[in-house]
């Protein structure tokens, strides 16, 4: 399997999980799923966008709004898993944010 077919499973399996995280689940597993994300937004730093850069993609500016949005998603999560209100909005957040990943970035990169 592939990086980038390892990161789309990833996407879908973060996005099944959102079920079963959030207010009103135990801890242990709030914090599980906040690690895995944790995990699975280094990857992307560390391998994906990288590629994505040296392809000359939107000169570098789109890997920025998402490296950005990382940071605004892991700051969102651990308040929002508190809050059903916020934690709507985060989960819509991510769903956004992986649906771009899945068809530009590793669309480019995949090449």
């Amino acid at each position: 399997m592939s990086l980038i077919e390892t990161m789309r499973e990833t996407h879908q399996n973060l996005l099944e999980r959102l079920k079963t995280v959030g207010p009103g689940a135990d801890e242990t597993v709030n914090d599980a799923f906040m690690e895995d994300l944790r995990q699975h937004f280094a990857l992307e730093e560390q391998e994906v966008y990288p590629v994505a850069q040296a392809t000359g993609w939107t000169a570098g500016t789109a890997v920025t709004e998402l490296l950005y949005q990382h940071q605004i998603l892991r700051q969102q999560c651990l308040e929002a898993s508190h809050d059903p209100k916020h934690w709507v909005m985060f989960c819509e957040q991510l769903s956004e944010h992986f649906a771009v990943e899945d068809l530009t970035v590793f669309s480019l990169v995949d090449q």
